[in-house]
């Protein structure tokens, strides 16, 4: 795409249109270490980040409308984050709930691919990082005046980009609602998460009722 066509293209909501905006800009600024291109890079894997902190919320949270006076609440990564964490109760048990539904995924779904696992912390220090690139500098000699600095800021970027496409691009980013699966598959599941089953026992436990949810017509 020549840059003139992009710069005039309209902008989208979504977390993989600011991922690609984000991969260009990067692109464009890389090879000559450019300023502007590292801030508008920044900012639109920011946004890229938050909308997928928000995107893993709604899905985790079964909802596809936010009501208007709840809008504002949204606004803040820090928040978002903080919610997601609330509907699991902890991190630890998000990140459990998070790996049962790529295990169920795999051996259940006949669909190439795996679901990924985003670490919300992970996405929360990237999202912070990105920050820095963001918001006026008191001492330009060392920032917008280094190269080193700059230098930086796109290594920055590429960590970015390559965990963002990772967990949405080279995975399937997605959440199977516990509710739509069988019974014994739910009762795994909090098993799984309450640490009364590891990882290996599920999975043979998954294997073993695959053939049983086929005969009743559906694998979950």
């Amino acid at each position: 795409m020549e840059i003139d066509e992009f710069i005039k293209q309209e902008r989208e909501n979504s977390a993989g249109y600011h991922l690609i905006t984000a991969q260009m800009w990067r692109r464009i600024g890389e090879p000559g270490l450019l300023h502007n291109p590292l801030v508008y890079a920044s900012f639109e894997y920011r946004l890229s980040i938050e909308r997928i902190a928000f995107e893993l919320y709604a899905l985790l949270k079964n909802i596809d409308n936010i009501k208007d006076e709840e809008l504002e609440k949204f606004d803040s990564i820090t928040n978002v984050i903080k919610f997601i964490i609330e509907l699991m109760e902890n991190k630890k048990n998000l990140y459990k709930a998070l790996l049962f539904n790529s295990l169920f995924f795999h051996i259940m779904i006949d669909l190439p691919g795996s679901i990924s696992i985003p670490d919300v912390t992970k996405l929360k220090n990237l999202w912070l990082d990105m920050s820095n690139y963001c918001h006026m500098k008191i001492k330009p000699s060392q920032t917008w005046h280094s190269t080193d600095w700059v230098k930086n800021g796109y290594e920055s970027l590429n960590k970015v980009e390559d965990y963002l496409w990772s967990i949405t691009v080279q995975q399937n980013f997605g959440w199977i609602n516990p509710i739509t699966m069988h019974k014994e598959a739910q009762e795994l599941r909090l098993q799984f998460i309450n640490d009364e089953l590891n990882e290996s026992a599920t999975k043979t436990r998954l294997n073993l009722m695959k053939p049983i949810f086929e005969i009743r017509g559906k694998n979950y």
